[in-house]
């Protein structure tokens, strides 16, 4: 994942229970450098926050 622009996020699995929630971390993401991310299950992702988010997320399949 490359993140462009950083804000508050919510993370919310297919059934709608909470995954992750990015005010409630000290952790902030890295701007302009790559990270790596493991498969993520299905998912949906609110921003909370009052800025914009911006990232390009690329997701390598199992060829078989």
């Amino acid at each position: 994942m490359f993140v462009f622009a950083s804000s508050d996020l919510v993370r919310f699995d297919d059934l709608g229970n909470v995954l992750m929630d990015t005010g409630q971390s000290a952790e902030v993401p890295a701007l302009n450098s790559p990270a790596w991310l493991e498969p993520l299950p299905p998912h949906s992702v609110k921003n909370v926050g009052d800025a914009e988010f911006r990232a390009v997320q690329v997701e390598i399949k199992d060829a078989s």
